[in-house]
């Protein structure tokens, strides 16, 4: 059984609609995704602790506005058979909230998977003997995607605009499909299953 690292928000979960829906409730704004240009939300006019704070809540947010992406289930149900580890740079105290997103999506897609759930920060420091062997990888911090490719070339950077730098260095998926506009260009609508020849070669083979 080949092992499979997915990270979450950005890859699987996507948070960062689920954040600017709370902002632009609060604050009457119209920011969208594709808007956003920098990973840490910095585009956004709000302190570090506030733009932290709206990450929090997004966590605990109800399943009734959990948002996730369509090629992100995707990607979960071609791993089915394999051995799944998500490492989140979610904090361990929210993990009852983490696991009940994740196996939202599951249930939601009609998917069975076991996985198992680990936290850090730098994920490199903590894990890098998992991300060394495992078959795959999908991340989407321009930051810790460079780290992780230094340890294993397999794995797969997961397009947002706020790591389009890195699109022509590395290869890339996109999990977005056309409504959900994650980007400032247009892509077709199959276009959310795979961005590179890389990774049609990888999913084709599974």
């Amino acid at each position: 059984m080949s092992k499979v690292v997915f990270d979450i928000d950005g890859v699987v979960i996507d948070i960062l609609s689920m954040i600017l829906d709370m902002y632009n409730e609060s604050f009457d704004k119209e920011y969208r995704c594709k808007d956003i240009q920098e990973w840490n939300l910095s585009d956004l006019p709000l302190s570090k602790e506030e733009i932290t704070d709206l990450f929090y809540e997004a966590y605990m947010i109800p399943e009734d506005k959990l948002k996730y992406y369509a090629g992100g289930a995707d990607l979960l149900k071609k791993h089915q058979k394999d051995e799944v580890f998500f490492i989140t740079g979610r904090d361990k105290e929210y993990n009852y909230y983490t696991r009940r997103a994740i196996d939202f999506v599951l249930k939601d897609n009609s998917l069975k998977l076991d996985y198992s759930l680990y936290n850090s920060k730098t994920k490199y420091d903590d894990f890098e003997d998992i991300y060394r062997v495992c078959e795959t990888y999908y991340e989407d911090s321009p930051y810790i995607f460079k780290k992780l490719y230094q340890v294993n070339k397999k794995g797969f950077l997961v397009a947002h605009n706020y790591n389009k730098d890195l699109w022509d260095e590395f290869p890339i998926i996109s999990v977005c499909n056309e409504r959900q506009s994650c980007f400032n260009r247009i892509y077709n609508k199959e276009d959310y299953i795979c961005q590179s020849r890389p990774m049609r070669e990888h999913l084709d083979e599974r």
